[in-house]
C-alpha cells in the first residue's frame, strides 16, 4: 500500500501543472491499478502537499506581493466572495458529491 501511496504522490506531483486535472489523472491510477481501497482523505493530503510545495517554491513572490496592500486588498476579497459562495452553495455542492 505504501508503494501505491507513492505511486499517487508521484503522478499527483507530475501532473499537477499540466492543463488537465491532475485528480483525473488519480482516477486513473485506481482504475489501472485495480486499488479502489483509498479515501478522499488521500487525494486531500496530495493537494494539500502540492499546495506547501507551491508556495515554499514561490515564496518570495508571495512575500513580495502579500506586502503590496492593493494585491492584499483583492486577495482578501477573492478569498472572502469564496467563502461567502461556497457556504451557501455548500448543501448542492454535498449533495452531488454523494451522487
Amino acid at each position: 500500500m505504501k508503494i501505491y501511496l507513492l505511486l499517487l504522490a508521484i503522478v499527483q506531483g507530475i501532473t499537477e501543472f499540466l492543463p488537465l486535472s491532475s485528480s483525473g489523472h488519480l482516477v486513473l491510477i485506481e482504475k489501472f491499478s485495480g486499488i479502489t481501497s483509498y479515501k478522499l482523505s488521500v487525494i486531500v493530503y496530495l493537494h494539500i502537499a502540492t499546495l506547501l510545495a507551491v508556495i515554499v517554491y514561490f515564496r518570495r513572490e508571495i512575500i513580495k506581493t502579500l506586502k503590496n496592500k492593493k494585491y492584499l486588498g483583492y486577495i482578501l476579497i477573492a478569498f472572502a466572495f469564496t467563502v461567502i459562495v461556497t457556504y451557501f452553495l455548500k448543501n448542492f455542492i454535498f449533495y452531488f458529491m454523494e451522487n
